[in-house]
């Protein structure tokens, strides 16, 4: 077969879905010598999966502009065509993304819809477009892959779109070290997440706050994530709660460090308002640490019976939580052992099979 990948993601290093998808298509060159695969990315990108050194797999760069409105107006009326000279069995679009024009078979991989659930994510203009080109994109591709029950059924009641059209193959990370549950750890809670406003992390500052000094003694949070549009509401919130000194704001980050700084956690606290899948879940099982997630959308999916699950409305509610898991070291240790089953059901061998299976299906 020949498969076309739209690998043009606008984030320079990957983060999110930019690193699914990275992870995926290196596993996917793992499983697959046989099929040839034309990869097309962005001319900004520096993504790890651009050192596959495949015979089966090609390098197309764009020499476009990362402006948005460039960008999508390339994918949507010059690519399609673009795309024909390689006799394609399959063209993959990996992300949201403009389909207007098909000119062969069309998978697309809807991660989520947060432009309609959670619009304060994106700027007003940003949003409009994207409400428009996702419903296009639902509609007009042969088959849909997302990543979650929860976004299968948001796309189904959203845009009417044939269940049978949707096929939900999750997320995965592969962690290759599992560590000892009763290990040293370093007193602090790891929040990971750009710094906007659906990842609800002044609020998470507002609750570690308010656990008991005492209990708190020596706790700290440490907040990866690139600053979006809720940093500066942080910094106050900071400033507000009187913890400078016990907050580190470290940006984005290298995986290196982000593995690091997982594998040392007391516990990871995820507040998100919304998530199509929430990958710093299955990160934090996997490097064994317990999660205190939201009980919205996607996560509670994820995380199944493996983590503590709390209202993101309320901050009391995070803050007894976060409590808990200092004063119950047995608890913190039952839910890491948990973690490690949980993320068995995210088996990335399974996975790309899955989806490499969709590939040949969809072809005939």
């Amino acid at each position: 077969m020949n498969i076309v990948i739209n690998a043009v993601f606008m984030h320079e290093k990957p983060r999110g879905v930019g690193r699914v998808c990275n992870n995926l298509l290196k596993k996917i060159a793992e499983k697959d010598k046989k099929n040839k695969y034309y990869i097309y990315y962005g001319k900004w990108q520096k993504y790890d999966f651009l050192n596959i050194k495949q015979e089966n797999f090609k390098f197309i760069k764009l020499n476009i502009s990362s402006n948005a409105i460039i960008r999508n107006l390339y994918l949507a009326f010059v690519l399609p065509f673009k795309i024909k000279k390689h006799d394609p069995d399959v063209y993959h679009i990996m992300d949201t993304s403009p389909l207007y024009i098909k000119t062969c078979k069309t998978i697309s991989t809807i991660h989520d819809l947060a432009e309609f659930t959670v619009p304060e994510k994106y700027n007003k203009f940003k949003c409009v477009l994207r409400k428009k080109y996702v419903k296009k994109q639902a509609i007009n591709s042969d088959l849909i892959v997302t990543v979650s029950e929860y976004t299968k059924k948001d796309i189904i009641n959203r845009f009417k779109v044939d269940e049978n059209k949707i096929k939900v193959i999750y997320n995965y990370f592969e962690c290759t070290k599992l560590y000892d549950s009763k290990r040293e750890y370093k007193k602090y809670f790891l929040v990971v997440g750009e710094i906007e406003r659906t990842k609800n992390i002044g609020m998470i500052i507002e609750s570690f706050s308010k656990i008991n000094k005492n209990v708190r003694n020596g706790f700290k949070l440490v907040i990866v994530g690139k600053n979006g549009n809720d940093y500066r509401n942080v910094i106050e919130k900071i400033e507000q709660c009187n913890i400078k000194k016990d907050v580190e704001l470290l940006s984005y980050v290298s995986d290196e460090k982000l593995f690091e700084l997982y594998s040392n956690a007391f516990a990871l606290v995820f507040a998100s308002l919304f998530e199509g899948f929430g990958l710093p879940i299955l990160e934090a099982m996997s490097f064994g640490i317990p999660v205190i997630s939201s009980n919205v959308t996607s996560m509670p999916e994820v995380i199944g019976d493996a983590g503590m699950l709390f209202d993101p409305t309320k901050s009391k509610k995070l803050t007894k939580c976060m409590n808990d898991m200092i004063m119950k070291p047995d608890m913190r240790i039952s839910m890491i052992e948990k973690g490690y089953k949980q993320i068995k059901k995210f088996n990335p061998d399974k996975i790309v099979d899955e989806l490499l299976d969709t590939y040949r299906e969809i072809r005939v």
